[in-house]
Order: C-alpha cells, then structure tokens, then sequence
C-alpha cells in the first residue's frame, strides 16, 4: 500500500513531466526575462519618452537637476544619454547651474527618470507659442 505522500508525488510526476516534455516552461520575452528592451534592458519597453522643461540644478557626469515649474527632477545619466545644442551634439560638461533645458526621459524599471535626450536653450514650446500668437 502505498503512502499519500508517494500518491502526491506520483500524480505530480505524472502532471509535470508531459508538460516539460512539449516545451512549457518560463520564456525570455524580446531577448531580455520582461526587463527592459533588448536595446536599454533597464528601462520600460515601448515606454514614450517625456519631455522635462526648467532650469538646471545641479549637473554631473551620473545625475541632472532640473527644476521644473512645478517641482525639481532628478535624472539619472549614462554614457548613451546625448547632448544638444543648436542642433549640434556637445559634451555633457558643457551644462552648467542656470541653462535652461529640455530632457526627454524614461523611467527605469527601479523607478527612477533615465535622462536620454538633454537639449540646452530649447526653443520655446509650440503650444506655448502659438497660444500667445494672436488670431487674425
């Protein structure tokens, strides 16, 4: 006779093994276990960029203040985060306290804003332009 243990044991067995046999286990999803793109594995993939305007901080080579209307934003900076100016790539040294930017960010998968795009002296903002035009 045998115990319910080795009857628990067997009718698992006997579940499991025809569904290891035909494949079904964990996937990886887009190259990556769900973490990210395969291009920027830490960040959300198909995640919008958001556009961030204010005044710069504090700037460093791993981190961005930005002090926007409404609150102050830390950005968090790598080696593919790129710099612009008039249209034309320049160092991440080149920002300085007082410039006024647009940083188009991503959130990472530990919550924090990925800067990917910090543009300095943008030109002011469509909307904001064409809402203060006046109609004729």
């Amino acid at each position: 006779m045998r115990s319910p243990i080795s009857k628990l044991v067997l009718a698992l067995v006997v579940a499991v093994v025809p569904a290891v046999a035909q494949g079904v286990y964990p996937r990886r999803v887009g190259g990556t276990y769900g973490s990210g793109s395969k291009r920027n594995p830490g960040t959300l993939p198909e995640e919008p960029l958001a556009t961030f305007r204010g005044v710069v901080e504090g700037a460093g080579p791993k981190l961005l203040v930005v002090k926007t209307d409404t609150d102050s934003v830390n950005f968090e900076c790598s080696k593919k985060t790129t710099y612009q100016r008039d249209g034309n790539k320049v160092k991440a040294t080149e920002v300085k306290n007082g410039d006024t930017v647009a940083v188009e960010a991503k959130h990472t998968i530990d919550g924090k804003v990925m800067a990917v795009n910090v543009i300095l002296n943008p030109p002011p903002e469509k909307a904001a332009a064409s809402a203060g035009a006046p109609q004729q």
